[in-house]
């Protein structure tokens, strides 16, 4: 086999203690770490080439000038992983490194990985790492990519650091040897740029690899049925991929070229196992073979490029990846492409192609996936579970899969001239109303998924992004469309009586319109062209008797249905002096007078200071008996601490709270009054700040509860107070005088919470 394939399956490492620093260890004095200089050496034999049936070759595996440092673990820990230089003999056959290494303990197993930096994740508990097989590699007529040709090396496990260690290098990967034929007239002169291997079993990405057995494990569903290996012959294709069981099992193959691709099918029989370190050689012929026209897609360059109705896909700018088909939980995974001169052709099913639409406001997108396996609008979902990066696909589009889209020429700070680095065009696309909504590819972790704009991604360039979009003439069919987001379902909203200056109309489409609006109210813009966000302003309403109306007309003059849209703002009467006003509370309780071990309803029946707007009274229920008063001043002191007279009077504070049974405790205020208010504020003080056990709801239909935020600060009292607050919606829908409000406690655990001063404040009106 040429020279140029790399590695070893035989490596044997004599390790050898040059340095030992030593202290004096007195009485009860814990030994410091002592660094050991270990060397190695490794040999390179020769391994068969066999799959179901031996070919009888044999190939030399040698260290290359490719082969310059090795990926190694001690422990398994990854944390701490030391990448040394290699060194090569004169002839190939062996090379040295060395590494300092901590002895501080009783236990040692050394494991080195080829090529460097192939590591990505170690688990000691598991005796496993992590790595991932390229996607995308490049063939060479006798080797594949030595990024591909991955090899391990473990040692013995040791009770005691050993000053001479003995190891022996394996494959990874095992190996796809590709042998083309009668192909002359299917190539009919095409000139081949690569050839893609597509099967129904992880070929490539990221895998979990167990040395102490040599097994493999898929992790999750980040991997990749994926390989694609550039190439300009087809006598001699090779390919690394994944230990892998095709057994039964189909595969496609497809030849990319400048004026198309030729796919064949091939169907492998029983026990088609390539085990790691085996070579699989395929013979196929392309006889009666057509070469089929590409999809070409071409890298975007400027957003101007992108019109609604576009096919892209979206790749990593420094890696020949792209957004997989496959949704996995939380992000989605890699697929291999091949990219020429601003060009990707005939991109594989298993790569994403999205089609943009009109996101929520004027100038963002929608990514709408087209593919069969996983359609809908991709989204940034952090807000979904309020944690972590997530990217997920949902069948409903809305503003987290609103998406904003800029190019710039080059990246800040890179001086760099070529035209097609992946430093030029760098597309930046950010999810709206998402903390952490902007899209990256992670190298580290095989998979594109959305994060904060300070992600310490950002320091490696290979987690920018290009575009690329599907070569065809822009859509010219006219587009029209107007939305006004608060509005309902009939194009209707009300609003307060005092002067509202914020109100947006939505304007979609390629089209040019006109806008207007009745009853002395204003409007930012009367006509335009495409995308715009109309402002609309309307006068305070200071009649106490009449409501006043509003109707904005958008129209078209294009060829499309509808060409208008009609929306009606219904401004309510100006609130009289008896009136509920903004600033007035509705509702507040904080239990002073209760008597301990009341339960709500007792302690609302004995007569209390409960306040009720309007002098109208409210209904409290609790689950059971176990939802009570206590006067332990939790919210407010320490319990250790605060049962002192003098502690007592010193706080002056509120000792009476009310506590929130665990599993699925609850207090329940019915009856609040709320006529002629469009927004509230609810504020209570806790011991424990609201998660998704720890929540306040509501029944009443057309009644939401929106942000929550909570303020921890520490004053005269011993115990920091969480303030907590729930902004209160009353919708157009809704029609009702009261309102009812639950505290909840579905923690499973023995976690109880503790509720007091409560209170309601109106912050707007109908």
């Amino acid at each position: 086999m040429h020279e140029t394939m790399k590695k070893t399956l035989l490596f044997t490492a004599l390790a050898a203690v040059l340095a030992l620093v030593s202290c004096t260890k007195e009485e009860n004095q814990a030994l410091p770490k002592v660094t050991k200089t270990v060397h190695f050496t490794a040999a390179a034999p020769e391994t068969k080439a066999l799959f179901s049936t031996p070919n009888g070759n044999t190939y030399p595996v040698l260290w290359t000038e490719n082969d310059t440092k090795v990926d190694l673990l001690v422990n398994y820990d990854n944390n701490n992983k030391l990448t040394p230089e290699l060194v090569r003999s004169d002839d190939n056959k062996t090379a040295t490194f060395s590494a300092d290494v901590e002895a501080e303990g009783d236990a040692y197993t050394f494991v080195a990985v080829s090529p460097a930096n192939s590591v990505i994740s170690a688990n000691n508990t598991d005796k496993r790492f992590g790595i991932s097989v390229p996607t995308g590699q490049a063939s060479t007529a006798g080797s594949p990519d030595p990024k591909a040709i991955m090899l391990y090396a473990k040692s013995d496990d040791y009770d005691s650091f050993q000053s001479n260690v003995n190891m022996d290098f394996h494959h990874i990967t095992g190996y796809f040897h590709l042998v083309f034929t009668d192909y002359a007239d299917a190539l009919d002169g095409a000139t081949v740029s690569s050839v893609t291997i597509n099967a129904d079993k992880v070929l490539a990405g990221r895998i979990f690899f167990f040395p102490g057995d040599g097994h493999m494990e898929e992790n999750g569903t980040s991997g990749s049925g994926t390989v694609t290996a550039t190439t300009s012959s087809l006598d001699n294709v090779w390919m690394g991929v994944a230990p892998v069981n095709l057994s039964n099992e189909a595969m496609t193959i497809v030849v990319n070229t400048d004026k198309g691709t030729i796919t064949k099918s091939i169907q492998f029989g029983a026990n088609a196992v390539l085990s790691s370190g085996k070579i699989a050689k395929l013979q196929i012929s392309l006889a009666g073979s057509t070469l089929v026209a590409p999809v070409q897609y071409n890298l975007v360059t400027d957003k101007s490029q992108l019109h609604i109705g576009d096919k892209i896909i979206i790749v990593a700018a420094n890696s020949n990846v792209a957004i997989s088909s496959t949704q996995n939980d939380n992000n989605r995974g890699q697929a291999g492409i091949t990219k020429g001169e601003g060009v990707i052709l005939d991109p594989s099913d298993a790569v994403e192609v999205f089609e943009l639409e009109d996101g929520i406001k004027p100038g963002k997108f929608a990514l709408k996936a087209t593919s069969a396996e996983n359609p809908g609008y991709l989204y940034a979902a952090y807000e979904d579970a309020n944690t972590g990066n997530y990217m997920r696909t949902k069948d409903v589009l809305d503003k987290y899969g609103s998406w904003s889209i800029s190019i710039a020429d080059k990246q800040n700070g890179v001086d760099d001239t070529d035209k097609d680095d992946y430093t030029k065009y760098v597309t930046t696309i950010q999810a709206e109303s998402s903390a952490r909504g902007l899209m990256l590819y992670n190298q580290a972790s095989s998979l594109f998924s959305s994060y904060s704009t300070t992600s310490s991604l950002l320091k490696s360039k290979v987690s920018y992004l290009h575009i690329y979009r599907l070569d065809k003439a822009a859509d010219t069919t006219p587009r029209f469309k107007a939305t006004m987001p608060d509005a309902d379902g009939e194009n209707q909203v009300t609003i307060s009586a005092s002067a509202k200056d914020n109100i947006e109309v939505y304007v979609f489409g390629n089209s040019s319109w006109t806008a207007s609006v009745t009853g002395g109210a204003t409007l930012s813009e009367t006509a335009g062209t495409g995308n715009t966000i109309l402002t609309l302003s309307v006068p305070e309403n200071t009649s106490t008797t009449d409501t006043q109306e509003y109707t904005v007309n958008v129209s078209t003059t294009a060829s499309v249905t509808p060409a208008s849209y009609v929306f009606t703002i219904t401004q309510s009467k100006k609130p009289g002096e008896g009136g509920v006003k903004i600033g007035d509370v509705l509702w507040s309780e904080s239990f002073a007078g209760g008597a301990a071990n009341d339960t709500p309803s007792a302690y609302q029946s004995s007569g209390t200071g409960t306040f009720v707007y309007g002098g109208a009274s409210v209904t409290y229920t609790q689950k059971d008996a176990n939802t009570k008063l206590y006067n332990d001043g939790l919210v407010y002191l320490n319990s250790t601490t605060y049962n002192t007279d003098a502690k007592k009077a010193a706080t002056g504070a509120n000792l009476m709270n009310l506590m929130v049974r665990y599993k699925g405790g609850y207090w329940k205020i019915a009856g609040i009054p709320c006529e002629g208010v469009r927004k509230a504020k609810l504020t209570y003080r806790s011991n424990s700040v609201p998660n998704a056990d720890r929540t306040v709801t509501t029944d009443t239909e057309g009644v939401s509860l929106g942000t929550v935020s909570n303020t921890e600060y520490t004053s005269e009292w011993d115990k920091k107070v969480i303030v907590i607050t729930y902004d209160i919606t009353f919708e157009n829908s809704f029609s009702g005088e009261t309102f009812n409000l639950q505290f909840n406690n579905k923690n499973t655990g023995t976690n109880n919470i503790r509720v007091t001063d409560a209170e309601i404040v109106v912050t707007e009106l109908f």
